[in-house]
């Protein structure tokens, strides 16, 4: 037993000394490297300060956008389809903020509303444009993302841009968004219609009335797919042809 103790006193003892001469060593490294030791000291000091400073300028830059865009949305009218004057007087406020604010989260907002704007004035070029931009810049991972592609839908419907709104109604109807269900049959059904697919506009009429959401309410629904029934054409079965010897065999007059 005694032994055992002495092995493991031996062990400790070892130990120390390793470590007292570990630290020796690196005492006498950064001695003899003092200058070089002061230069990486300083550059790590460098590194931190840069961090912190860039972490709080981008802060202050993110509050300040917040604000700049606080002011501009006071703005807007109560009325979405109110003044014409106050959107078109937004319209350039708009343009402003997202050329200025490239890297900050608000100019998604800022894109959308601008589309709003210029879809109130009818000038549905620019709102597809910036109802683009909001996608783009927002993401799929972004809460904005489906309203963003909606608002796109909607104005590529407006123009009259069948195919373009198909694609964008069928993208919102894959990304489910809740509680848009019924509404996005129903585009996709006015559109097909639109293209004379009545087979398949009424599918998606049928479908609208079995999906979930209050818009458009069941009865319009109803009454447009009983509309649409009426532009259906029938199928048509030939008549029974006469057999050849039959009319053959019938006296001549």
């Amino acid at each position: 037993m005694g032994a055992m103790k002495i092995r493991g006193t031996k062990r400790a003892v070892f130990g120390e000394e390793e470590v007292v001469g570990a630290l020796e060593r690196f005492q006498d490294f950064l001695e003899r490297n003092r200058m070089w030791s002061y230069g990486a000291l300083v550059v790590l000091i460098l590194c931190v300060a840069g961090f912190w400073g860039f972490r709080s300028y981008a802060e202050s830059r993110e509050r300040r956008a917040a604000e700049t865009y606080a002011r501009i949305s006071v703005t807007f009218p109560d009325d979405e389809q109110g003044d014409a004057g106050k959107w078109a007087a937004l319209v350039p406020e708009l343009e402003k903020f997202v050329s200025e604010h490239s890297d900050s989260p608000v100019r998604i907002n800022a894109w959308m509303d601008l589309a709003k704007a210029c879809f109130n004035l009818r000038r549905y070029d620019k709102a597809a444009e910036a109802a683009s931009r909001a996608v783009e810049e927002s993401g799929p991972r972004s809460p904005l993302f489906g309203l963003a592609r909606y608002q796109l839908a909607l104005i590529y419907q407006e123009m009259g841009k069948v195919d373009e709104a198909l694609a964008q109604w069928t993208a919102l109807k894959g990304d489910s968004i809740k509680g848009f269900g019924r509404e996005i049959e129903w585009r996709l059904a006015q559109l097909h219609e639109k293209k004379g697919d009545y087979t398949r506009a009424t599918e998606q009429y049928e479908a609208a009335l079995k999906a979930p959401g209050s818009y458009p309410p069941a009865p319009l629904l109803s009454e447009q797919l009983a509309s649409l029934k009426t532009k259906t054409p029938t199928p048509s079965f030939p008549s029974p042809q006469t057999p050849a010897a039959e009319v053959a065999d019938k006296p001549r007059s």
